[in-house]
């Protein structure tokens, strides 16, 4: 995951942002790709472990659920630090410094293990620390208009996920989702899912696009771009 470059779908990704500055990110994947796309245009990241931000306005919210290749957590204070990305990827492919499997911590001398989280379904049992990374993805489903979905298989370890999002559907009538997978047995199986929890629900707010995302996905960005909507 250390040496993975952004493609066309990350890229796509930050132009609709640089046009949208009020879109969030959130993801399950621990790779740096998503990062590294916004970083190289210039654009800052919001830091979400407890972090106090720089005051930049413009920088894109991006959270990572299930945590991230530079960010390290040590299992005696339960200190989670966040590592410069590119810098750590830099050092990792000229070999000056190898991956950091085990560290040690700054502040109590405790051992320091990448923050990655297995897809297990008791996730908060080993990582106290994602209840607010996860209230903070919380608050931004509830908030957005649209929810687009690029790859995400709602599988059974990450329920909750799926939880927050017909919660999400259930408060406003408006939210519509976006679900771009390969899988054709997804959306109908959602839309049925969906229909057992929320009264009335209308099937026709999730949408589907049952293509390759990396084909899909930016002719959607484009299209939400222009100024006529279809």
């Amino acid at each position: 995951m250390i040496p993975a470059s952004p493609n066309n779908i990350h890229e796509a990704i930050v132009k609709f942002i640089e046009k949208h500055k009020n879109t969030s990110i959130i993801t399950t994947n621990y790779d740096g790709c998503m990062d590294e796309a916004i970083l190289k245009r210039g654009l800052h990241i919001k830091k979400t472990l407890g972090i106090e931000n720089d005051g930049d306005m413009d920088a894109v919210e991006l959270i990572k659920m299930h945590g991230s290749i530079n960010w390290a957590y040590c299992e005696s204070c339960q200190d989670v630090c966040e590592f410069d990305l590119l810098k750590l990827k830099e050092m990792y492919e000229k070999d000056i410094l190898s991956y950091p499997v085990i560290g040690i911590c700054k502040n109590c001398q405790g051992s320091r293990r990448p923050f990655l989280v297995p897809p297990l379904s008791f996730k908060f049992l080993m990582f106290p620390n994602l209840v607010d990374i996860w209230n903070s993805a919380k608050l931004t489903i509830e908030s957005a208009d649209y929810l687009i979905v690029i790859g995400y298989s709602f599988s059974e370890a990450d329920t909750y996920i799926t939880k927050l999002i017909s919660r999400s559907m259930s408060m406003h009538n408006n939210q519509k989702m976006i679900v771009i997978n390969t899988n054709g047995i997804l959306v109908p199986t959602l839309r049925e899912r969906f229909s057992s929890h929320i009264e009335e629900f209308d099937t026709k707010r999730i949408l589907t696009a049952c293509s390759k995302a990396e084909e899909v996905f930016p002719t959607l960005v484009d299209s939400f771009l222009k100024e006529d909507k279809k």
